[in-house]
């Protein structure tokens, strides 16, 4: 939708719908009746696992860190935890986790330009 509506409440019951406002792209592109096409299009993707198992896991390494049974939470007290900080909604919207690691890697590679 490119418009904003308000409700005007009429005498006995009434009302009117009354467009206010209408949504512009930043470029000033009316997005009224066609919308938004996205520069990044993500297909849908269905997560499953695989059942592949080849018996050799990072744990078998040489060097291979510990693993710290601790909660995130009681890590964190001892300031060994990594920002590891992720919107619970992308734990479950696909779509939504892709869209944050493409922002946090524009912001990476922006940072190594110095921009």
């Amino acid at each position: 939708k490119g418009s904003v509506q308000t409700v005007i409440p009429l005498p006995q019951n009434g009302a009117m719908r009354l467009t206010t406002a209408r949504y512009y792209t930043p470029s000033g592109r009316s997005i009224q009746a066609k919308g938004i096409e996205p520069d990044i299009v993500v297909n849908e993707a269905k997560i499953e696992t695989l059942g592949i198992d080849d018996g050799r896991r990072e744990a078998d390494l040489r060097g291979a860190l510990r693993n710290d049974d601790r909660a995130p939470a009681e890590r964190g007290k001892e300031g060994d935890r990594g920002d590891g900080v992720t919107p619970p909604a992308s734990e479950q919207d696909y779509q939504l986790a892709r869209a944050i690691d493409l922002l946090r890697g524009i912001a990476l590679y922006n940072s190594r330009l110095g921009n």
